[in-house]
């Protein structure tokens, strides 16, 4: 039969099947202490508020006080993300609607190319915003015409013109692609070739100008894929992004406003 042990005498002596002192006060202060967490949680649940700005708080909004943060984190986050999706503006401040315009070109006005400053002007800051984000070009001029709305041709001339740019990329793009696929097969042939060349003079009798022809043939037949590597490697992309940033201008909203 098992000894009985209280806590705190000194001539108890533990034995096997039994537990020390330490160990139960112990256990008896890690359920006592998990039991008043436990209350205080319930307690919370129940009787906690939110607190409103200048209203006084006591233990429980203090609580309710420590949670807002958070709350108000999320929401600035998801206003934050929803501010993204805004359109970035691009501003051009000019003397008279005739600067926006090449006025070398004799075609009409909705149809006319954009002056190359200009145009280098809107590009540049337009690459620097994600693509998938809009763009809005806002013109300030010194003077607004008189007696007609000149906003919607302008918006129109521009988009014409950027939709025209992105049409000649993308002719330029089907025409590197097609480079590309005439040079790999002229390269792959030629590579062949020389590879064939070379393991027939391995066979030959060694010397020092069968083992320059080899290495030479070698060298020459992988120099012949180099440009088509350069053309899909690295070639085709950046034209693909610009007629990507022109695609996108085509479909740009314009705003004409009067400089203050």
């Amino acid at each position: 039969m098992a000894a009985q042990i209280k806590c705190g005498s000194t001539s108890a002596r533990p034995r096997q099947g039994s537990l020390s002192c330490r160990n139960s006060s112990a256990r008896l202060r890690l359920r006592a202490g998990t039991e008043f967490m436990a209350s205080i949680l319930e307690s919370f649940r129940a009787k906690s508020k939110p607190v409103h700005d200048g209203e006084p708080f006591s233990g429980l909004n203090l609580v309710s006080l420590r949670i807002t943060p958070a709350s108000v984190t999320l929401r600035n986050m998801i206003e934050n993300s929803q501010t993204q999706g805004e359109a970035h503006r691009v501003e051009l401040n000019l003397r008279d609607v005739n600067q926006l315009f090449n006025t070398i070109d004799p075609s009409p006005f909705r149809e006319k190319d954009l002056d190359r400053d200009a145009e280098e002007f809107i590009v540049s800051w337009t690459r620097e915003f994600p693509l998938r984000e809009p763009v809005v070009l806002v013109i300030y001029l010194s003077e607004l015409p008189v007696g007609k709305d000149i906003e919607p041709m302008i918006e129109q001339s521009v988009q014409n013109y950027f939709a025209y740019r992105a049409r000649i990329i993308h002719m330029e793009f089907r025409q590197l692609m097609k480079d590309g696929r005439h040079s790999l097969l002229i390269g792959g042939l030629f590579l062949a070739a020389c590879l064939t060349a070379s393991h027939v003079l391995v066979g030959r009798a060694s010397g020092t100008f069968l083992s320059v022809a080899r290495e030479s043939l070698t060298i020459a037949g992988w120099v012949a894929m180099w440009r088509p590597m350069e053309i899909f490697l690295y070639e085709w992309w950046p034209l693909r992004r610009r007629g990507r940033v022109f695609e996108k201008m085509s479909h740009m909203k314009v705003e004409v406003r009067k400089r203050g």
